[in-house]
């Protein structure tokens, strides 16, 4: 019985000890992970003016959250109200945060991802979406660099492909 006790204790510290040092290395388990609540604005209904049969969001301050920091990006999107009437906010919002997903795992993993503008457009002749993406690119020396990705979605919202243009 003293013996089982003994292993059982050894076992516990073993656990204990893993979780101390995957925490040092900078990586935790899921148990020990706090998140925070979500303080993302992203655009809703009122962002959108209609205007010759378009619907228009205007460089609209947005908060996207990226690695537990909260980044203000600035917004515009353009695309038909009829286009606008299947989508939906919802699904805009939905394209604005894959697009933002995509090209902060598209970086380094040493890089620091800082979106700064996102613009958005509906093109009816392919009936496609196109996105850009303007953010600042940070490496492990501090150094920061501006680049732009471009990301295409179907006709059903759905990310198509990803292309480097600064």
């Amino acid at each position: 019985m003293k013996n089982a006790c003994y292993l059982l204790l050894l076992c516990v510290s073993f656990g204990y000890a893993q979780d101390i040092a995957v925490a040092d290395n900078g990586f935790q388990s899921n148990a020990t992970i706090k998140v925070a609540p979500s303080t993302e604005k992203l655009l809703s209904r009122e962002d959108f003016k209609m205007t010759d049969g378009r619907m228009l969001v205007n460089a609209v301050k947005c908060q996207i959250k990226n690695d537990g920091v909260i980044d203000q990006v600035l917004v515009s999107v353009v695309c038909q109200q009829k286009a606008f009437g299947l989508f939906g906010v919802e699904k805009i919002n939905g394209m604005i945060l894959t697009a933002n997903e995509k090209v902060r795992n598209s970086l380094r993993e040493d890089s620091r991802y800082h979106p700064t503008e996102i613009k958005m457009a509906y093109i009816p002749d392919s009936n496609d979406w196109s996105l850009t993406n303007a953010f600042t690119a940070q490496d492990e020396n501090g150094i920061s660099q501006e680049r732009m990705l471009a990301l295409d979605f179907d006709a059903n919202g759905k990310f198509a492909v990803m292309k480097k243009i600064l």
